[in-house]
């Protein structure tokens, strides 16, 4: 499953995080496609504004860490 959409209506994009069951949470394949989409949207010159948006009542939990030992 995707960790986000975008949708693009006239100048705008909208990308929603659509893992409402991790909290919209920013994992691995997020960063991985985070890049080259919004390179995408760059590079096609058109898009002068993007909102984001979390997929059900959470907007983000942020980034799953690592328990660090030492």
């Amino acid at each position: 499953m995707a960790a986000f959409s975008i949708d693009v209506e006239g100048s705008v994009a909208h990308l929603k995080l659509t893992r409402p069951e991790a909290a919209n949470a920013l994992a691995v394949n997020f960063w991985r496609d985070f890049g080259p989409a919004v390179q995408n949207l760059d590079q096609a010159g058109e898009i002068r504004a993007m909102v984001i948006s979390g997929e059900s009542r959470d907007f983000c939990a942020g980034m799953p860490g690592r328990r660090l030992t030492g």
